[in-house]
């Protein structure tokens, strides 16, 4: 799918306690909302949107593999909210709005099995708009090579702390700016390099 067709979305990262999303919980979710059509006068230059980050109590453990990932430990969420304690409050931030990330598809999985649990709407009619298949499409369909981090350094874009869910939204909202660019036939500054067929 192209980045085309929407003019403001929310940029979005969650980090959870495992894979499936009917036993495993969100620990950390980062939101940023960002109107993308700033580009079309200003190119490169992504303005500043509203950011909202939160850290829950996910009621279970957390694996130690998952904590190795993302740093986040039981002592770090000890006292957080619930995540049904902020659901209504995330729903209406998202609203109507696309959701991008990378990897979307896992994020709005997640996101929409602890909106379910509190009796909130999903992302279901949410258009959904992923860094990581627009990166792959831009390199030949190939699948290696692209994580966050390798999307967004050969792209030469900032690289922030991988796996902190704050910084992949940045990082992915970075990487959403050039496609949006690219695909709205905006002229991205100091041009693009060659797809980098890992």
């Amino acid at each position: 799918m192209t980045f085309t067709g929407f003019e403001e979305a929310v940029v979005l990262d969650t980090e959870t306690t495992g894979l499936a999303p009917g036993q495993d919980r969100i620990v950390s979710l980062a939101l940023y909302k960002v109107d993308f059509s700033d580009l079309r006068h200003n190119p490169g230059n992504l303005a500043d949107g509203l950011e909202k980050e939160y850290i829950f109590d996910p009621r279970q453990p957390i694996p130690a593999g998952a904590s190795r990932v993302h740093g986040i430990y039981d002592q770090d969420v000890a006292g957080k909210p619930c995540f049904d304690e902020k659901s209504k409050e995330i729903r209406d931030f998202i609203g109507k709005l696309p959701v991008i990330g990378h990897n979307i598809s896992f994020d709005t999985r997640m996101l929409n099995a602890e909106l379910q649990r509190a009796g909130e709407s999903t992302l279901s009619r949410n258009k959904s708009y992923c860094t990581m298949t627009r990166f792959q499409n831009y390199n030949g369909g190939r699948r290696k090579g692209s994580t966050l981090e390798n999307a967004t350094r050969w792209f030469g874009l900032p690289v922030g702390n991988c796996h902190d869910a704050m910084e992949d939204t940045r990082m992915a909202a970075r990487l959403a700016a050039v496609f949006y660019m690219m695909d709205n036939k905006v002229n991205v500054p100091g041009g693009l390099p060659r797809a980098p067929y890992y």
